[in-house]
């Protein structure tokens, strides 16, 4: 990498960067800065604090929490019991959000707060100003100014941020932003460089897609981390037309429960829609109005899934029954972004196969900004050095992969433990760009076996770097690839266990049926019996040739 050069004669502040976290995968945010003479710490998403704790942590001068959700605040409260004389900085409605993450103890404010948008001097020559991020109320995105000499030096970190408007939070103003220049920008790439809908046409086809599992009188589980997205999903099932005065049940599994108490607690710093509505019901807690939204807990008595009920929860609940015993037909939801951790409930989702009254479907309702966003936010800020956090390290990497990034800024995308110098300049020097990942590899044509009619197989030999790839995990998570021609291109596409699930269920027909689904040669949804006018080709799983031959006869 080619950094910016000083120009002689000037003295440089010194800016430098290491992550103890970055965000891959399960793992937290925790990111140490040094900014001239003060080292700062943004966020403490660590569940195991080992890895800042040899880092002689008793140097940092600050702390500051962007926001609430544990990824980037679950080490907070221990970090601050081992060093209370380090001050932690954070918004208004963070510090009251915070105690969420250690729901087993007692904790007291800890936090000095922060107003929004006013510039507060922390330490001499260090400024810091908070501006709403979006993602969740209290977010902050923090812009750091360090006064050195005639030096001004600015430094932005973006925690998670969403530019959409939210159903509980509104999304971050770029109009605030257009021009600072910082010197070193820090953002997540959750999302990567993927375009998705507009924030309301995802709320449309998650209602669409409730809406059709409702009206086949099935239930709905909802598995989601309890804060955020649990009261987004919430709301909207709430006030959205289509759903007001229906008879549907909400639950609220424990967690969540606490979560919608603790927004009812903040409701003065909600947009003014949702002070609107709650003032003429309340926004969460009603069984009055349909639909009804209760607290799912064993003290509740009345608790029926005789009637349409949506259930969402963090974890399963300790006095239900487990998944296989639970009555009636349910739905199981799951984001099409993200993959839950293991710890959110207390099943995995390939163990879903094995009940027959269960399904899955996918929903979209992104709390990050996507990558089209991501882009213009960078392009209206227009940093010197570019660091990018948070996020599957294949997301990253499409990101610091765009030419349009590559030829004006200076991209970083450090692991945990590595340091990375942001030495700052006058004159930009172009970085050169990563060479592309390219595998090569050989192709092999077996012999047909003329006894059993099969056409052969092709066989691919890939060089072996490609399993060094982040991306190679996800590609080969069950081991079969879908391949198909696009041109003179063959593309080939990695089958997830979850697509694996809901396939399996789609084939799903009585032993009797005469449909492709029952049939020998029925093949990831293709035909392969060379005597039938459809070989080769994608076919339903209900459909028929008059060559069937069933699969229970091999």
């Amino acid at each position: 990498m080619t950094f910016s050069v000083p120009t002689q004669g000037k003295a440089f502040a010194n800016i430098s960067f290491l992550p103890y976290g970055v965000g891959h995968r399960d793992g937290g945010v925790c990111l140490g800065l040094h900014l001239g003479p003060y080292r700062i710490l943004l966020d403490c998403g660590l569940e195991d604090l080992t890895p800042l704790l040899t880092a002689d942590p008793g140097t940092v001068d600050l702390v500051f929490c962007s926001h609430a959700h544990g990824d980037h605040a679950l080490g907070l409260w221990q970090f601050h019991q081992r060093f209370p004389h380090i001050p932690v900085l954070a918004s208004e409605v963070t510090q009251r959000l915070l105690p969420l993450n250690w729901p087993d103890e007692v904790v007291p404010p800890f936090c000095r707060v922060l107003p929004w948008r006013s510039p507060q001097e922390v330490l001499p020559g260090l400024t810091v100003e908070l501006l709403p991020a979006g993602h969740l109320p209290g977010a902050a995105l923090i812009l750091l100014e360090y006064h050195n000499g005639d030096r001004l030096y600015r430094v932005i970190y973006t925690g998670d941020y969403c530019l959409s408007h939210l159903q509980l939070v509104d999304g971050l103003a770029l109009t605030t932003l257009r021009g600072l220049k910082p010197d070193v920008l820090i953002l997540e790439g959750q999302y990567g460089n993927r375009r998705l809908p507009h924030r309301r046409q995802q709320e449309k086809q998650f209602i669409q897609a409730i809406e059709t599992v409702l009206a086949k009188g099935r239930n709905i589980l909802l598995p989601v981390p309890p804060l955020g997205l649990a009261q987004e999903i919430l709301k909207l099932l709430r006030t959205h037309h289509q759903f007001t005065g229906r008879q549907v049940n909400l639950w609220a599994g424990e967690s969540v429960a606490r979560g919608c108490d603790a927004y009812q607690e903040i409701i003065d710093y909600l947009p003014d829609n949702v002070r609107n509505f709650a003032q003429h019901q309340p926004l969460f807690w009603d069984d009055k109005v349909y639909p009804h939204l209760r607290p799912l807990n064993d003290a509740q008595g009345d608790f029926d899934l005789s009637t349409p009920s949506i259930v969402v929860t963090s974890t399963w609940p300790a006095f239900w029954p487990s998944p296989a015993a639970l009555p009636g037909s349910w739905t199981v939801f799951v984001p099409q972004l993200v993959t839950l951790p293991s710890c959110l409930v207390d099943f995995a989702w390939e163990d879903l196969e094995g009940f027959p009254q269960y399904e899955l479907e996918d929903y979209l309702l992104a709390d990050h900004s996507d990558g089209r966003n991501t882009t213009q936010l960078i392009h209206n800020l227009r940093p010197q050095h570019l660091v990018f956090v948070h996020g599957q390290p294949s997301d990253i990497e499409d990101l610091t992969s765009l030419e349009e990034l590559q030829s004006r800024y200076q991209l970083h995308s450090p692991a945990a433990g590595n340091a990375v110098a942001l030495p700052i300049g006058d004159r930009f020097v172009q970085p050169t760009p990563p060479p592309p990942q390219i595998y090569e590899g050989e192709i092999h044509e077996l012999e047909p076996s003329k006894q059993i009619h099969h056409l052969g197989e092709v066989v691919i030999h890939l060089d072996g770097q490609i399993l060094e790839n982040s991306r190679w995990g996800k590609f080969g998570e069950t081991g079969i690839v879908q391949a198909r021609w696009q041109g003179e291109e063959l593309v080939l596409r990695g089958i997830s266990q979850r697509e694996l699930i809901k396939q399996n269920q789609t084939r799903k027909r009585p032993v009797d049926f005469d449909c492709c689904a029952n049939c020998r040669h029925f093949q990831h949804h293709h035909c392969r019996n060379p005597a039938s006018p459809l070989m080769g080709l994608e076919v339903r799983a209900d459909g028929h040739c008059p060559v069937f031959e069933s699969a229970t006869n091999t």
